[in-house]
This record gives structure tokens, sequence and C-alpha cells, in this order.
């Protein structure tokens, strides 16, 4: 039997700071989005929502003092704040 080299995923999100200073410490309503959202369907919406939600979770993190152990919580909780912003604009 062959043996599997792939390595696994983690399963929760890595928050990581992005390299580009001015969206890594500006707020979420002040970080342009670079066209507007397309349907769901679309793969590169998803990747755009997936980029805010990453960069909210992100914020929390650092305004808990970049505290350990609320990986998951800040990230639900970027997920539904990016998600109903995307829903009121696209309503």
């Amino acid at each position: 039997m062959a043996k599997n080299n792939r390595s696994e995923t983690p399963k929760t999100p890595r928050l990581v700071r992005n390299k580009n200073a001015a969206t890594a410490t500006a707020p979420l309503s002040e970080v342009k989005s670079p066209r507007a959202p397309q349907p769901a369907s679309d793969p590169d919406s998803f990747e755009r929502l997936n980029e805010l939600i990453r960069m909210r979770a992100f914020e929390l993190y650092e305004q808990r003092g970049r505290a350990d152990g609320f990986e998951a919580q800040d990230w639900l909780q970027a997920e539904e704040e990016v998600m109903e912003q995307y829903r009121k604009r696209t309503a």
C-alpha cells in the first residue's frame, strides 16, 4: 500500500499578519474592496469574503491584546459581521 505523503491541513484557520501595513491596522469598515461583491457561486467572491473574514478576525485578536485560545470565537464573530455586511450590500 502506498503512503500518503500529503500533510494534513489544519482545521482551525490561521491568522496571518497582512504584509500591507495600511490594511492590516485599518478597521474593516475603512478597507476598500477592489471590486463589488459577486454572486456567492463566484469562486473569486468566496475568496474575497474569506479574506475579509480573516482580516476582521485578526482585528478582533489584536483588540483582545493578542490573547491565544479564542481563534474559533474570533473567526465566527468575524464571519457573522462580514456576512451581515455582504447581505446588506447584495439585498
